[in-house]
């Protein structure tokens, strides 16, 4: 972990340097694992997209259960993967916002801080 040169001229210093690396790694975990559940809902969107575009009418009642069972757990997988990314989503957010409480602290400038936090949490 590299903070630049000197670790700071006070003990102060140092810890906020610390403290805004481990944050900084922290938001990009966050961030690669949302960035992960998104690709996994896009996946179960394309695939629910075949299964209900690509069919043919069953002539028979089995068949129409096997095919309302193959649309279900399509559906079932959407709404599941759809969750876990808004969870994820929530998370992102939530370490933002604990940022912008903290940044009051760690940076010489928290206004900034604070108006890139905000229009973050705006544009999501």
């Amino acid at each position: 972990m590299s903070f630049g040169g000197d670790m700071g001229p006070n003990i102060g210093t140092t810890i906020n340097k610390i403290v805004c690396a481990t944050n900084g790694r922290k938001l990009n975990s966050t961030s690669h694992t949302l960035f992960k559940k998104a690709q996994q809902y896009s996946d179960c969107m394309d695939a629910a997209e075949r299964a209900y575009t690509d069919n043919v009418m069953p002539n028979d009642a089995e068949g129409a259960r096997q095919l309302l069972s193959l649309l279900h757990d399509h559906k079932r997988a959407v709404l599941e993967a759809s969750m876990h990314t808004l969870q994820e989503a929530q998370t992102l957010l939530g370490r933002l916002r604990n940022m912008t409480t903290e940044g009051a602290t760690l940076d010489s400038r928290p206004l900034q801080i604070r108006t890139n936090i905000d229009f973050g949490e705006y544009r999501s």
